[in-house]
């Protein structure tokens, strides 16, 4: 007998349930085998949600955001410019890049292929479910949903931007109203 056979042999008989069996215990829980793919994706999105809330992230997110904004101070409502995109390109490739090379220092053994399988056995396992509504993302965390779908979506990035724009404006102007407040007080 070859070894691999007699390997088969020995997972066969420890995974064998038999309801005759004396050793079986009706408190143990029965489960049933896991698919690898569908444990990856768990590991990745877990390891993508500790990523992105690092100091280190937001640093580069704000960094890129705070030099960029000003030039999306026309609003959402503007028309949309060839130089939007690709700053959305530079924006996207900045964070893909960031959160490959984090994800390949959390686990060395990380590609994207794997990535790719795992998301694909996700999906396919969420189709496949006849307990899941048409929302193949029911499980998948919102937060995080949102967070890489918006990397593909430039009105989200878009929106991004001129909310970030935005806000800066707000800071300045109250900044500006204590500043000018104070010396109108000082002269009074």
């Amino acid at each position: 007998m070859s070894q691999s056979s007699s390997s088969d042999s020995l997972f066969e008989e420890k995974h064998q349930l038999s309801l005759d069996d004396d050793s079986f215990n009706d408190s143990q829980p029965i489960t049933q085998p896991t698919n690898p793919s569908l444990s990856q994706f768990d590991e990745f999105i877990g390891l993508i949600e500790e990523i992105i809330v690092t100091d280190e992230f937001e640093a580069l997110q704000s960094s890129f955001i705070d030099q960029h904004c000003h030039l999306f101070n026309k609003g959402l409502d503007s028309e949309n410019k060839l130089s939007d995109s690709d700053l959305h390109l530079e924006y996207q490739r900045l964070i893909e890049n960031f959160l490959i090379d984090r994800l390949k220092e959390a686990d060395p053994d990380f590609t994207l292929e794997a990535l790719q399988e795992a998301i694909h056995a996700y999906i396919t396992s969420s189709n496949q479910s006849t307990n899941q509504t048409n929302n193949q993302d029911d499980n998948l965390p919102t937060d995080i949903h949102e967070f890489l779908a918006s990397l593909d979506d430039f009105m989200s990035f878009k929106s991004l931007m001129c909310d970030a724009y935005e806000a800066s404006q707000r800071s300045n102007e109250e900044g500006f109203g204590l500043t000018i407040t104070s010396l109108q007080a000082k002269q009074n």
